[in-house]
């Protein structure tokens, strides 16, 4: 079960790289008129992977145990993502709890990454129990 666990929280994780370095790096930022804000539609594009990645991992969850140990560790990973990226200077990341606030930091990201990875598996878990009956636990 471990490493099924890690599996599908690398999922999650994956989600959180793929919007920050993939879409934001390589398509958002060489496309910006300027660096005063980026518009609504591209964190729309962005935040895609963090949208369906959780409704993914939920769909694939065995039961409620193991879906929260994927979130949690999805969650965890995750921050530590967000917290090399503050650390590398990256670009998006320049100005960031990790750097300013770290106790901040540590409590807020992993409850936000919980919070939506949980409530989008939840969801997606549900839907696919409704669908074909599983055993819970």
């Amino acid at each position: 079960m471990a490493v099924r666990v890690l599996i599908l929280a690398l999922v999650l994780a994956a989600s959180v790289f793929v919007g920050d370095h993939i879409l934001y790096r390589l398509l958002v930022v060489p496309r910006l008129p300027g660096w005063t804000s980026v518009p609504a539609g591209w964190w729309l594009v962005v935040l895609t992977p963090g949208v369906f990645a959780p409704l993914l991992v939920g769909s694939l969850v065995r039961g409620v145990r193991e879906g929260v140990a994927v979130v949690r560790t999805g969650a965890a990973l995750s921050s530590l993502y967000l917290w090399w990226a503050a650390q590398a200077h990256q670009p998006g990341h320049l100005k960031s709890y990790a750097l300013e606030g770290p106790a901040l930091f540590w409590v807020q990201t992993p409850l936000l990454f919980f919070g939506v990875f949980g409530l989008g598996s939840l969801f997606a878990y549900l839907v696919a129990s409704w669908r074909s009956p599983r055993s819970a636990g």
